[in-house]
């Protein structure tokens, strides 16, 4: 067997190398859309696209992400991760040089679906990595770790996006993107040589596909770290407007209260490595889930009343329990599979993606004002706890019955 048709990879950690580029990998699409947040009402006065055109560009970009990840993961499981990782990455670059080069908003739509399409690979496949090489018992541990690092992307990439568009120009910040592409492309060229497959084969597989999938939509943790997501999107997409709420602030200014929000998402990944042993994960996912809602509200009442310090705090925490959340469902998806890792990673990260999409465009059809943005957060949050207590009192039932008396 040529080294080009080795299987999956035998159990053990991820070298420091590998870490790094799974990394990236699983913050590319946060990559292309946070550092563009502090841009966007330049490109809309430089195009000259009305208001929502911008926010018609993000729900693009969250349409295709999802189907990119359903066509990735599926790939991969075929022709091997490195080679599905590939074509992916010279899709992200190629549509980032064209958003760079974009003259006008009439493209600006398909141009973010080709974008979000290519960067899609990286979350799907950087997943599929993380389970083809640790065992089981380490899963939640290492998806903890690799999350923390992935988590502060957000802090860093709106900062950045900010002070490149503040010195250069919103082009600036898409030509960036195509260079972290291209660094990527590399990347994974050179530490990722193996083409990794399902040790039953993909082919060989495809009639199980249609159990395979009827088993995911109904896996109630696939639902869960949807709808917590889709709170989280649109908190990101319209956070100029709720910061906005308390006083204008400039590029730079913006850039640095989201970064002190979303600073709870790698606290809350972090986290799990240490409380993931008092509470069972289902546990865990209810109780995150109840503190999730409670913050939302409290988040969304402290803006109607202009509390600005109960807003950040409030904002902070919830961004904590998203934190917490992403490692726990996502190790519950994978812990009890080692094949056609790359297709579930595909359902997981489609679903997560289509019901932000839905969200986000539901704000904007609806008009809803921004001061009760965060009420639709707080109402998805309360159908991810009441999902987490089914499905918590569901695994209750059944390590009962099957215990010894």
């Amino acid at each position: 067997m040529s080294a080009d048709r080795q299987l999956t990879a035998v159990p053990r950690l991820l070298k420091p190398s590998e870490q790094l580029i799974i990394v990236v990998l699983l913050v590319l699409g946060t990559i292309a859309v946070d550092t563009t947040l502090p841009a966007s009402d330049v490109m809309r006065r430089e195009l000259g696209c009305a208001s929502d055109c911008i926010q018609a560009g993000f729900s693009s970009f969250f349409i295709g992400f999802a189907l990119g990840q359903l066509g990735f993961g599926p790939l991969s499981d075929v022709i091997g991760r490195r080679s599905a990782l590939l074509i992916g990455l010279v899709t992200f670059v190629l549509a980032s040089m064209l958003l760079a080069s974009a003259q006008s908003s009439a493209y600006l739509p398909h141009l973010r679906l080709l974008q979000a399409i290519g960067a899609a690979s990286g979350p799907v496949l950087g997943r599929a990595l993380i389970r083809d090489y640790v065992p089981a018992s380490r899963l939640t541990n290492s998806l903890s770790l690799v999350i923390t690092f992935a988590g502060f992307a957000p802090m860093i990439a709106v900062p950045i996006g900010g002070i490149v568009a503040d010195a250069w120009g919103w082009r600036a910040v898409f030509y960036m993107q195509a260079v972290i592409g291209t660094a990527l492309f590399a990347g994974v060229a050179l530490i990722f040589p193996v083409r990794h497959l399902n040790d039953s084969g993909f082919l060989n597989g495809l009639p199980h596909i249609p159990g395979l999938l009827r088993g995911l939509l109904l896996e109630p943790w696939i639902y869960i770290v949807s709808f917590v997501w889709s709170a989280n999107l649109i908190f990101v997409v319209n956070s100029k407007s709720l910061f906005r709420n308390f006083g204008e602030l400039s590029p730079t200014g913006y850039s640095l209260y989201y970064s002190a929000v979303v600073a709870g998402i790698p606290c809350g990944a972090y986290l799990v490595r240490f409380i993931s042993g008092a509470l069972s994960s289902q546990a865990l996912v209810f109780v995150i889930g109840i503190a999730a809602a409670v913050s939302t509200l409290a988040m969304t009442l402290a803006m109607q009343l202009g509390v600005v310090s109960i807003f950040l705090g409030s904002a902070i925490i919830f961004t904590i329990c998203v934190g917490a959340t992403l490692p726990l469902t996502v190790g519950l998806v994978f812990v009890r599979h080692t094949t056609f890792v790359g297709t579930r990673s595909a359902v997981l990260g489609a679903f997560q993606y289509t019901f932000g999409a839905l969200a986000i465009f539901g704000v904007n059809s609806l008009h809803i004002q921004t001061q009760s943005i965060g009420y639709v957060a707080f109402l998805l949050c309360l159908l991810s706890t009441a999902v987490s207590g089914g499905a918590l009192m569901l695994h209750d039932l059944h390590t009962s019955q099957n215990s010894p008396e």
